[in-house]
């Protein structure tokens, strides 16, 4: 019997040494897994962001005005033209997406 008890306490403190380099071990692994994970998410949201072409938001965008103002294409151009002058450093979606919340915000 205590053959038996010497046999535990030793296995115990096996494990109470070897324990915290066991901890360590497994937190370097899981590191190294979420750091992959969160590179693969990464690059499928770049590819998600990229995946829209310009012109076609712009084509989105242009429609959703022209619906705006009623089909009317020269007005739409007129406040188009009038947001780019005032805004030269913003790109032409940002310039759409304005003249969008533009015309909402005066409906209201």
């Amino acid at each position: 019997m205590a053959g038996f008890i010497l046999l535990l306490i030793i296995g115990l403190l096996y494990l109470l040494i070897n324990l915290p380099q066991e901890v360590k071990q497994q937190k370097v692994k899981n590191k190294k897994f979420l750091d992959s994970k969160s590179h693969r998410n990464k690059s499928s949201i770049k590819s998600l962001n990229t995946a829209p072409k310009k012109d076609a938001v712009i084509s989105v965008l242009e429609s959703k005005v022209l619906k705006l103002v009623g089909g009317q294409r020269d007005v739409a151009q007129r406040l188009i033209d009038n947001i780019k002058r005032k805004n030269v450093d913003k790109d032409e979606i940002w310039c759409w997406e304005k003249v969008i919340e533009d015309l909402e915000r005066d409906r209201r």
